[in-house]
């Protein structure tokens, strides 16, 4: 979709019988972020056409934007930083006492 006007771009289809678990665009529409039931993150550059896989331990919980950067977390309770330009995760993962995770909400805008 089109962050502008919510008109449809282009459709996505996920391998291996994996569902749309959870979506977000980047702060200024530049990046759209997909995660899978299958613990798989997709990057796509709106403007671009940039691609990036990256996967985590368990399904994608939740995509949250935030300075630039994605926080990303799992459903065992995982979180990770997504750097969208680069297409790679940023440090290790956080792991939290969480055996399960829903949401994930953080403002990354002070010195990550």
């Amino acid at each position: 979709l089109d962050p502008r006007d919510g008109r449809l771009l282009q459709r996505y289809l996920f391998e291996d019988e994996a569902e749309l678990g959870t979506w977000q665009f980047s702060e200024d529409g530049a990046w759209l972020a997909l995660g899978t039931t299958a613990g798989e993150v997709f990057l796509y550059g709106t403007a671009t056409g940039r691609k990036h896989r990256l996967t985590m331990d368990g399904g994608i919980a939740d995509v949250h934007a935030s300075a630039g950067r994605f926080v990303v977390a799992d459903a065992h309770g995982n979180v990770r930083v997504l750097d969208p330009e680069r297409g790679r995760w940023l440090g290790r993962a956080l792991r939290t006492p969480a055996n399960r995770m829903n949401t994930v909400v953080a403002d990354l805008g002070r010195g990550w």
